[in-house]
């Protein structure tokens, strides 16, 4: 019987090289190779495990690279530190699958690499998903299917969800909003871009990356989206009816960096046990709008679904792009991105010459929460 202090999660990246051939002819092998390799592996482990000790959780086929023909598979499993250690399994699994090109010529396999990419505190989410995967068109998209899509995952995305008469009201209103805010740090003296500072109106992200707090007595057209917005009912029904919101405008302007992994919001009651289930119900969701097309050189937020039933894998965001697990949140413009606010995420580079990359941000939660860590407490707009 497993300690629950000393269990860990072991995450594992087996490399299947495979010997050329026609694409049919690699597809079919894959097809093959990969129950082999679970199979394989799991009689691997099970001779270390000697008291319930080994448990694999999750697996995840990642993408075929067809020019090298090859493709990674990843593997979480479930360890009791005290009886068996990571490099351990590491090199069972090594020895193992070593023989398995040989052992079973059929499956046209070179070799099997293996790899431990991280030992985690937490159950380690591995969904295969992208961003087709979790989007409904909005005006016909069910609120219950959507409500069980963000338990699972964190994150959902409503299409067609604002006609373009509406986006460029809101794009007006939030440009006048940032001219004003560029106008007072200018004031006061700030490097904009280049320089760290938190008021109660707007805080510097890092590099050229922007929050800025919109009012809504100026912002009409805004304030009615947050109010009668195409996510409203589902927010209501995760939240409830008595439901409060703010909303942002972030801005990333050219040579605005990659961002740290992080999460908005801190984790508040029970978090999911290792069976991915127990976790508390949000108390905040947040939406993001974009108010201009996004591209990969305009930037997008990346996003690892599943991560916000855990408060164990803070930190550990570097290793969802290594199990191929971040979701690029390259939605269309008119598109609104639902996402629980202790979902572990990350904003992209703007990389282009003179684009401003603006969103709208709406942050809904129940009246109990209050928002206190992501602003100052001084205006900008009070004397200097």
């Amino acid at each position: 019987m497993m300690n629950a202090a000393n269990k860990a999660c072991g995450c594992f990246c087996f490399t299947l090289v495979f010997h050329n051939g026609t694409d049919d002819a690699t597809n079919a092998a894959m097809d093959a190779a990969i129950p082999q390799l679970k199979v394989d592996a799991e009689l691997a482990t099970a001779a270390l495990d000697h008291d319930g000790d080994i448990e694999w959780l999750d697996w995840k086929i990642g993408q075929l690279d067809r020019n090298k023909r090859m493709v990674c598979v990843y593997g979480s499993l479930k360890f009791e530190q005290e009886s068996v250690a990571g490099h351990e399994l590491e090199t069972a699994l090594e020895e193992a699958l070593a023989a398995t090109p040989a052992r079973l010529p059929d499956l046209r396999l070179q070799e099997v690499e293996v790899e431990m990419v991280a030992t985690l505190p937490v159950r380690v989410p591995l969904e295969s998903v992208c961003i087709n995967d979790i989007t409904h068109t909005a005006a016909a998209s069910n609120v219950s299917d959507l409500q069980s899509q963000i338990s699972r995952l964190g994150i959902a995305v409503l299409k067609d969800a604002l006609s373009t008469a509406v986006l460029q009201q809101a794009k007006e209103e939030a440009d006048k909003a940032i001219e004003r805010a560029d106008k007072a740090l200018k004031a006061r003296g700030i490097d904009i871009g280049h320089e760290d500072f938190r008021f109660k109106e707007i805080s510097s992200r890092q590099k050229q990356r922007f929050d800025l707090l919109l009012d809504m007595d100026e912002c009409v057209g805004v304030n009615a989206l947050g109010t009668l917005g195409p996510w409203r009912q589902l927010v209501e029904a995760i939240l409830g009816k008595d439901v409060v919101f703010q909303t942002s405008v972030v801005y990333s302007r050219p040579g605005a960096e990659e961002q740290t992994w992080h999460a908005d919001g801190p984790h508040v009651g029970r978090t999911a046990d290792w069976t991915g289930c127990g976790h508390e119900a949000p108390y905040a969701l947040c939406v993001f709008v974009p108010l201009v097309q996004f591209s990969p050189e305009l930037g997008f937020t990346q996003f690892w679904p599943g991560s916000h039933k855990y408060d164990g894998l803070l930190g550990f965001g570097p290793v969802c792009p290594l199990i191929e697990c971040a979701v690029d949140g390259l939605v269309d413009l008119g598109a609104a991105l639902v996402y629980d606010y202790r979902l572990i995420h990350r904003g992209m580079p703007n990389t282009s010459e003179s684009s401003e990359r603006p969103m709208l941000q709406f942050l809904y939660h129940r009246p109990t929460y209050k928002e206190a860590r992501n602003y100052g407490t001084q205006s900008l707009f009070a004397a200097a």
